[in-house]
This record gives structure tokens, C-alpha cells and sequence, in this order.
């Protein structure tokens, strides 16, 4: 709760693609409205996101859950016939340990979970460990087969972080449940989701890099239509970026974890630089510098000498700033 206070603070209020909305408004009172109406629709539409995960782990107790959700996992067992029986040997007591979920899951719900036997609540523990345990051996099983990891050593395997398959769990049910009418509406509004987000976080890039670093470094008296092509160029740019970070991050877990994971390693310093302007005077353009950079090593030590949860990084890179900012001021001369 704490640390996400911080990082919603600064993705509502210093976030490039969210300043661009209340720019955009005709008066100061509609950009306040748009603003509270952003952050307040983000409160039911994050619950309903939450409650589909929760109804999807529901269905797939209730009913047979794959054991590989992505089709191109399911696809390559027939490629590697040497680890098919290993795979069968996997899937069997993937099997088995969804059966026996299943019954203490319905037994729990009949009696409820303070009228169910401890055994019970065990029983269901236990299955739901093992049908976890058993997904991820049959990921590493199947990715330690791939062609560029069969001739690794135990120790480079070890090392090796088998990919996730979290993120194929909603696609493989509406494309398996759902029927086509509504697969269709669902895949268009996905798609429409996709493109407003994908275009506000564009153009904030777009417009940062051309007016703060082309027009003011590169080429200060571009024409409009030079700066128009070099708007597009670095559309193009940042959009292949984008695109590259997605493959780099594929495999990483849930997307809106790892979206969040990303984040805090910068909104933290991001909103630290804010603050500093509004809480230290003296503080100028080489405070700001200096603290952006102080917050930002802060979170990169904390990441490398400390196992703590990534929302701590909206705190520590926040005070980062501050601290190091503040005490840059003293030395800054007054603009």
C-alpha cells in the first residue's frame, strides 16, 4: 500500500501520458475532473481485471486445467519425442493432482472452510502445491529439450530461468470457452484497449524526444517540416523499442507485474524530481540533475545488495532524490 501510494502518485502525476490528457482539456477545472475521473475509474476497473483471475483459477478447479497453456509449448512436445515420456509421466500426475484438488475443493465449498476438517484444508494445499510443482517441471523439462539448451552443463541449466506461460491462461480459455459472438467483441476490444494505450505512451515519447532533445540540441531552428519527419522517424523508433522490450520481457511473468516491476525502478526518482521543485526553492536545473541521478543509483544498489518487494523502489528512489537534491541546493546558485 505504501509503496504503491508513491508509484501511482507519480504515474497520475508526472506521468508524460497522463499530463499530455489534462493538457489537452479546455480549463483548469476539467483537467482536474479528467484527472480524479482517471484515477478513480483505475479503482473498479483494476477489481474486475482481479476478479477474472479469480473466476479463471475457479474454472480450472472446477474443470480439467492444461498443463502447458501456450499452444507452441504443446506443439514442441511432438518435435522432441525423447522427452515425450517423460512428459506423459509429468502429465499423468498433473492428472491426478487436479483430481484430488477438485474433491476437497468441492468438499470445502459444501461444509465452508471453518467447518471443513484440517485434513481437508491440507489435502487441497497440498494438491494445489503439487499441480504448481508439476507445471513448472513439464516448462523446464520441455525448455532444457529446446535445441540451444540440450548440450548445456547441470550447472548452466540450473541456472537457467524456465519462462513462464501466465500470461497464454485468459487467451487459452476465450479461445477454448468462449463462443465465437462474443470472442470476437472480446478480441475488438482488446485490440481498441491496446491502441489507446499503446498511442498516448508514443506520442509522450515522440514529444519528449523531440522538444526537449531535438529542437533544443540537435536542430533548434528545424522547420515545422523537418520536425514533422523527425517526429515520425522517432515514432518508428520508440514503437520497434517498445516491441523489443515486449520479446525481452516475454516469459517474465504476469504483464501487469512486470509493467509495474519496470515502472518503479523509475517513478519513484520521476517523482522525487517533482517533489524536490515543489518542497526545496533553492533546488535548480543541477540539483534536480544530481538528485535525479542520486535517486536512481539508490534503487539500483538497493536491486543488487537487497531482497525486498519492487514497490519499495517508488519509496527509496523518491527519498533518493530528495536527499541527494536537497543537499545540492545548498551549493546551487540561485538562478
Amino acid at each position: 500500500m505504501f509503496g504503491g501510494l508513491f508509484l501511482m502518485l507519480s504515474y497520475f502525476g508526472c506521468d508524460q501520458s497522463q499530463v499530455q490528457r489534462i493538457l489537452t482539456n479546455a480549463s483548469q477545472d476539467e483537467s482536474r475532473k479528467a484527472l480524479l475521473l482517471s484515477a478513480f475509474a483505475k479503482v473498479p476497473m483494476q477489481a474486475v481485471v482481479l476478479f477474472i483471475g479469480v473466476l479463471l483459477y475457479l474454472f480450472y478447479v472446477l474443470n480439467p486445467a492444461p498443463l502447458l497453456f501456450n499452444k507452441e509449448d504443446v506443439a514442441a512436445i511432438s518435435e522432441r519425442p525423447a522427452i515425450a515420456a517423460q512428459m506423459q509421466d509429468i502429465e499423468d500426475r498433473y492428472s491426478d493432482a487436479l483430481s484430488r484438488r477438485k474433491t476437497r475443493a468441492i468438499e470445502i465449498a459444501e461444509k465452508g472452510v471453518a467447518g471443513s476438517d484440517a485434513s481437508v484444508l491440507e489435502g487441497y494445499r497440498t494438491a494445489v502445491r503439487e499441480a504448481k510443482t508439476l507445471r513448472a517441471e513439464a516448462r523446464r523439462t520441455l525448455y532444457l529439450a529446446a535445441p540451444g539448451n540440450a548440450g548445456l552443463s547441470k550447472e548452466s541449466q540450473a541456472r537457467l530461468k524456465t519462462p513462464g506461460d501466465t500470461n497464454f491462461i485468459f487467451p487459452q480459455f476465450i479461445l477454448s470457452e468462449v463462443p465465437v459472438v462474443f470472442l470476437g467483441l472480446m478480441m475488438a476490444a482488446i485490440f481498441a484497449a491496446m491502441m489507446s494505450s499503446a498511442d498516448s505512451a508514443l506520442n509522450s515519447l515522440t514529444s519528449s524526444s523531440i522538444v526537449d532533445i531535438y529542437k533544443r540540441w540537435l536542430r533548434p531552428n528545424a522547420s515545422e517540416a523537418q520536425s514533422l519527419l523527425a517526429s515520425r522517424l522517432t515514432t518508428l523508433f520508440w514503437g520497434l523499442s517498445a516491441t523489443g522490450a515486449a520479446l525481452m520481457f516475454q516469459g517474465s511473468g504476469s504483464v501487469i507485474e512486470v509493467v509495474n516491476r519496470v515502472g518503479s525502478f523509475f517513478y519513484g526518482s520521476l517523482l522525487g524530481v517533482f517533489a524536490l521543485g515543489l518542497l526545496v526553492p533553492r533546488a535548480g536545473p543541477v540539483s534536480g540533475f544530481l538528485g535525479l541521478l542520486g535517486g536512481m543509483t539508490a534503487v539500483l544498489v538497493t536491486w543488487q545488495t537487497l531482497s525486498i518487494e519492487f514497490l519499495w523502489f517508488n519509496v527509496i528512489g523518491c527519498m533518493g532524490v530528495l536527499l541527494v537534491g536537497g543537499l545540492a541546493s545548498i551549493f546551487e546558485r540561485p538562478s
